[in-house]
């Protein structure tokens, strides 16, 4: 089997993070948001990728996978028509093809129980379907036992409380339904409406539901600081410190697990728990940091506090910072706090 990564999209609710660093290499529990990706697809055995990018995100990833030794293939979405226009380049295949957005997290069992499900039953495409309170947000699926019988995009009632994952095994067949979507309201082409007409063509479309799995599209803070938590309680090497742990750095700081920070950061205050530093970043003595995210280069001042925050590639925290697990607070290179 092949895998699709889509990772083509603007992060419009991550802005103004995404206007300096592109949403698939945001930095979230230890790694970019495609390198998690990326490691599930390994865990399951898939080697050949397929990525789709944009103008906005070609270079950007192109350099990031071939620094990390990743060999994959590249295809482009030239303009931001939507998640079916972004499949519909995939096609065609002669093999069915595993399909993940970048920016949702993927545990790796999840992704087999999938595989196998569609293995076996043989339909055009299977989706993972994720069980939610609320679905208004996204697609809801209308199933009848196992079967797809409809998709509502962002229902204004709740018609059903399973959504569509933005994780699905596709065949040929169905990839094909994907080339001519005609646009929707919001100016996109959107893969539901390609379920749909499989669906209405009369073609098997089966949903598989995972009740153990944990599930987020990474895309707003919110999600960002649930995302980083649910990696670090799955992190491992040696740049992870796990449940219960304190780690003493060569600068005298302090590590809380779980929480990531690599050889090339300098830890001098006290870093956790649930919090990720990426390379270049400082944390001075005398201060403390906890569920937040630390993205490359950026810094935190001696005595300064930060909880439930998130530092732009080189952002300064030189104040006290005080987010929430609902409101976490982004602090942008050269800018104050924002919600």
């Amino acid at each position: 089997m092949k895998a699709g990564v889509l990772a083509g999209g603007m992060g419009k609710r991550l802005r103004p993070l995404t206007d300096v660093v592109p949403k698939p290499l945001v930095f979230v529990g230890g790694a970019v948001m495609i390198d998690h990706c990326m490691s599930a697809l390994r865990a399951v055995g898939i080697s050949d990728v397929v990525v789709v990018v944009s103008p906005y995100t070609e270079s950007a990833v192109r350099q990031h996978l071939a620094e990390e030794g990743i060999e994959v293939r590249f295809v482009r979405q030239d303009a931001p028509l939507g998640t079916g226009d972004a499949v519909s380049k995939l096609y065609p295949s002669n093999d069915d093809v595993l399909i993940i957005s970048s920016d949702v997290t993927a545990e790796p069992r999840s992704l087999s129980a999938l595989i196998e499900y569609h293995e076996k039953f043989r339909p055009v495409a299977t989706i993972l379907g994720i069980r939610i309170r609320d679905p208004r947000r996204y697609g809801a699926l209308l199933i009848e036992g196992e079967r797809l019988k409809g998709i509502v995009e962002k229902p204004l009632f709740p018609v059903s409380n399973v959504i569509n994952s933005g994780i699905y095994v596709i065949s040929e067949e169905g990839l094909k339904a994907t080339k001519d979507l005609p646009t929707s309201p919001r100016g996109e082409k959107e893969i539901t409406d390609a379920f749909n007409l499989m669906v209405n063509q009369g073609k098997e479309v089966r949903v598989i539901t995972d009740e153990g799995s944990w599930w987020h599209d990474v895309g707003d803070f919110v999600s960002l600081i649930r995302a980083n938590e649910f990696y670090l309680e799955r992190g491992a090497g040696a740049s992870y410190v796990g449940f219960g742990e304190k780690r003493v750095t060569e600068e005298g700081g302090v590590i809380i697990g779980p929480s990531y920070a690599p050889a090339g950061a300098k830890i001098r205050g006290s870093v956790g728990p649930y919090t990720s530093v990426d390379g270049g970043s400082i944390v001075e003595r005398g201060a403390s940091v906890d569920h937040s995210i630390l993205m490359k280069g950026s810094r935190v001042f001696s005595g300064r506090r930060l909880s439930y925050s998130v530092l732009a590639p080189g952002a300064v925290a030189s104040r006290d910072v005080f987010g929430s697990e609902d409101a976490p607070l982004l602090i942008p290179a050269g800018g104050n706090a924002a919600a």
